[in-house]
């Protein structure tokens, strides 16, 4: 069965509509900003529940979400992490906690694709 399922803005509330092929109206649903977000939340889950190749490296699996130049922000965490904050347009901020090892590694990695020298010419520590 082809479902066609849209979403759109009304007001305070999203309206997610799902259609059959032929556009005959299955359901109408209004959601707030936040039950939509959960909503998200909860097909994504729900993905990557499924069975998958795990062996496949990260950069060779198609990226679910593009966005260039996205906003970020970094800042420590109560416990002494770090915290990297991404707000890939048009989702909300997404938060990835580091602890200092794999910081470093996010770092060094980080360095390697921008090649970048991890000491500038004349300057060393």
């Amino acid at each position: 069965m082809t479902l066609r399922i849209s979403a759109t803005p009304h007001q305070d509330h999203i309206v997610l509509e799902i259609a059959d092929a032929n556009g005959e109206s299955g359901a109408s649903i209004g959601l707030s900003r936040d039950d939509a977000l959960a909503l998200i939340g909860s097909i994504a889950n729900a993905v990557n529940a499924l069975p998958h190749d795990s062996s496949i490296p990260i950069h060779q699996q198609r990226a679910f979400l593009r966005a260039k130049h996205p906003s970020f922000q970094v800042g420590l965490a109560s416990d002494g992490g770090t915290i990297l904050a991404i707000q890939p347009s048009p989702f909300p901020p997404i938060e990835f906690e580091f602890d200092a090892d794999s910081l470093s590694k996010l770092i060094a990695d980080l360095r390697k694709a921008a090649n970048v020298p991890s000491h500038p010419q004349g300057k060393p520590s």
